[in-house]
């Protein structure tokens, strides 16, 4: 766990930020900005089956918009057909809260410095990309 904390604030600083500008310690994760976009970087832990053992899970998480029960198909085969595009195991999801946002969870295991700078950059642009073009194409459900 905190050699993940360590990884996660290395580069932070390493992109030009501050831990302490970034770091939200009522919720427990970081915070970075792009544009109009938001990312949200944390670490979790999600049980094995039949395991006493965890998962170390990493989540990069960019809420763009809560999206409307009246919501035209057109707006879902939209995101879902642009999860092909944005690649990296980076997709468009709606959580429990029906807000659109782009995520990418990984075992932390896997982590390196150079990925989290890459899966920073990706979210980040793609999030500051896609909510302005949503929300401009589907403004008249988003009132």
């Amino acid at each position: 766990m905190e050699k993940t904390k360590k990884l996660i604030e290395e580069t932070i600083v390493s992109i030009g930020l501050t831990v302490d500008g970034c770091f939200d310690s009522e919720n427990d994760w970081y915070v970075i900005y792009k544009g109009s976009a938001t990312l949200i970087i944390y670490q979790s832990f999600l049980p094995i089956v039949n395991s006493t053992n965890y998962r170390n899970i990493i989540g990069f998480v960019s809420p763009m918009f809560k999206v409307p029960d009246n919501m035209p198909i057109e707006f879902y085969k939209e995101i879902l057909s642009e999860n092909s595009n944005i690649g990296d195991g980076t997709s468009f999801s709606i959580n429990k809260n029906n807000f659109l946002q782009i995520t990418l969870h990984i075992e932390a295991y896997a982590l390196t410095k150079q990925f989290m700078i890459d899966t920073i950059g990706t979210v980040l642009n793609w999030s500051d990309k896609f909510d302005d073009e949503l929300m401009e194409k589907y403004k008249n459900y988003l009132k």
